[in-house]
């Protein structure tokens, strides 16, 4: 969502974005996996980020508030990006609680106004591990659908006998309208609007043909309001 006109923040935001500090990553994460494995990413905390760009936006006439929300039926995280003429964007993010107490609801709102933040300012603040970080270690505990599965009428395509004509495989990407429902939903709602949890969902379809079955349940939530549907 944004304001009506937003060309004095994107002016703004073009400086900050030219001024901004080098991020520096100073915390190192090493993730281990179930098989055994283990992949490591560096990356610079909330703290940091906040210390690098605030005097910047400031500068700019810019300013960052992050908030607890709901989306639809979910916990979500809503960050807003002001400028002094008045104009803002917005951007909406789910939040993943896996403990549903006080300290799993602050751990999930901190990851995402990391997350959130440098989404909105456009910036990198951590290492390219492929998506790693951003499951913490659960690509391997949250099942991955990939594009020949069917969700609606629970038909699982994983390969072998019952694996149709169509060859899909995790790690292609995906087309609209390719046999997968849900994803052709995802899709479609990414095409009508401006969500960036939406848009970056149906990205990762359309470059990966893969979601766990936790981003394909908030994905499909999403678009199905999107879409108007019940």
């Amino acid at each position: 969502m944004q304001s009506s006109e937003i060309s004095e923040l994107a002016k703004a935001l073009v400086g900050a974005q030219a001024d901004f500090p080098t991020i520096k990553r100073r915390h190192p994460a090493t993730i281990q996996t179930k098989n055994g494995g283990s992949y490591s990413y560096d990356y610079a905390d909330l703290g940091d980020i906040r210390e690098a760009v605030v005097p910047t936006l400031t500068q700019y006439g810019l300013v960052i508030t992050q908030a607890p929300s709901v989306y639809g039926d979910s916990p979500a995280l809503t960050t807003t990006l002001f400028h002094t003429s008045g104009q803002w964007i917005e951007s909406e993010m789910l939040l993943h609680i896996e403990k549903t107490d006080a300290q799993g609801q602050g751990s999930a709102i901190t990851y995402a106004r990391r997350y959130a933040l440098s989404a909105i300012l456009g910036i990198v603040t951590e290492s390219d591990d492929d998506g790693g970080a951003a499951t913490h270690g659960r690509r391997e505990s949250s099942p991955v659908r990939d594009a020949g599965e069917y969700q609606d009428n629970q038909r699982i395509q994983t390969g072998g006998s019952n694996q149709s004509s169509q060859n899909f495989t995790t790690g292609n990407g995906y087309e609209h309208g390719s046999g997968n429902t849900d994803f052709d939903k995802i899709l479609q709602a990414a095409t009508i609007s401006d969500n960036e949890f939406i848009n970056d969902i149906a990205h990762k379809i359309e470059t990966k043909g893969s979601l766990t079955d936790p981003q394909l349940e908030s994905g499909l939530r999403a678009a199905k309001k999107i879409l108007g549907y019940a």
